[in-house]
């Protein structure tokens, strides 16, 4: 709910894809500034109690800007400043939350636990962007940000359900911080795989950071209010809802490769039609399938990442690979603003678009072994 809230609430300020831009960097440079630190974390204390903390770092922002905007004093710059604050939490989030999703099942559940996980998350965002226009339009955007902050409580209190989970014991724990981080690099630069899929993930949403123009697209192109702005949102969540429903009823072990590339096309394509699009129902239903080959190459990478990677290493490696899965999404986002400012949405869109398709095409033909991979294959 937020996540929509705080773009819609940018535009309606302001109606300048430039800040869009703006408010898509407040959430990247957290994510380079904590990232590794947090997965160092993850490597050296418990995993449950660092989820704990990561959600009160969430809660007091949501609720200040909540006050702040009850007040009337809201302002772009006080909306940059609440999306900073928040990513400093989401990037402590990370690295704790997915290698303590490995201990929790072990090994053999872990691809069916991470899409059901995956499952979750999209019927969030599915409900969610609905949920913030209709609050938006008849409780006024407040109450979002109010409703946001107090759902960390309820997380909070069912990370202490979970007790202190082990602390794991990496055989470099003597290490200067930066060395340990090295090894976990070392470990990512000897695996053409797993190099592959970070270069893919981060060249496809870089190019093709469409979602942030939404708020663009449905108020000037489409001529919606905050309804049907939310109900527009919530359609990439719908796609990625049944594309992570079908991987967690079949994980897919074999012919991983070619499903990547299949789904990495797939996202290029759909953003193209997003751009194209003049109609809500067209971009409704390019959405649903931007998010289905999204999920499909989200849910491949953390199953093949978590299950190649020794626990000792399991922290540091997640981070690495979430600063470049989540670098590539707001640094993409900031290039759709400002590009959008200059050519408009629809031309933004088109070209991220065509750019994604050509970056998947080079990847696959310079990672031969990334199309020949399966679940067994880690170098």
């Amino acid at each position: 709910m937020q996540t929509a809230a705080l773009l819609w609430h940018a535009y309606e300020l302001t109606e300048s894809g430039t800040a869009l831009a703006i408010l898509a960097a407040a959430e990247w440079v957290p994510i380079v500034l904590v990232s590794l630190w947090a997965g160092d974390l993850a490597d050296r204390f418990s995993r449950s109690r660092l989820l704990q903390f990561s959600q009160a770092a969430q809660l007091f922002p949501a609720l200040a800007l909540g006050w702040i905007t009850l007040e009337g004093n809201a302002s772009i710059t006080v909306l940059v400043l609440t999306a900073f604050l928040g990513a400093i939490g989401q990037a402590m989030d990370a690295p704790a939350r997915k290698t303590l999703a490995v201990e929790l099942v072990g090994p053999n559940d872990l691809p069916r636990v991470l899409s059901a996980m995956d499952l979750i998350k999209n019927g969030a965002k599915l409900v969610g962007p609905v949920m913030m226009g209709f609050l938006t339009a008849y409780g006024g955007i407040e109450s979002v940000y109010f409703l946001n902050g107090l759902s960390f409580i309820a997380m909070i209190a069912a990370c202490h359900r979970l007790g202190q989970t082990p602390v794991p014991l990496p055989s470099d724990r003597g290490e200067k911080w930066v060395a340990r981080i090295r090894t976990a690099g070392r470990e990512i630069r000897k695996s053409e795989v797993l190099r592959g899929l970070l270069v893919l993930d981060f060249g496809i949403t870089f190019t093709a950071g469409a979602e942030v123009l939404l708020p663009m697209v449905a108020k000037s192109t489409l001529g919606l209010g905050a309804e049907g702005y939310g109900i527009l949102a919530s359609g990439v969540a719908l796609g990625a809802l049944v594309a992570g429903g079908i991987l967690a009823w079949r994980p897919p072990t074999a012919d991983v490769g070619r499903t990547l590339r299949l789904s990495a096309f797939g996202f290029a394509l759909a953003t193209i039609g997003f751009g194209l699009a003049t109609e809500p129902w067209l971009a409704f239903l390019s959405l649903g399938l931007l998010g289905a080959a999204d999920t499909v190459n989200t849910v491949l990478r953390n199953t093949w990442l978590q299950l190649s990677i020794p626990n000792s290493l399991r922290g540091r490696i997640t981070a690495l690979s979430s600063l470049v899965t989540k670098s590539g999404p707001r640094l993409g986002q900031v290039e759709a603003g400002l590009v959008a400012a200059g050519i408009g949405a629809a031309g933004s869109i088109i070209l991220g678009g065509v750019l994604a398709g050509l970056w998947t095409a080079w990847v696959f033909r310079s990672h031969p072994k990334l199309l020949a991979s399966t679940m067994g294959t880690h170098h």
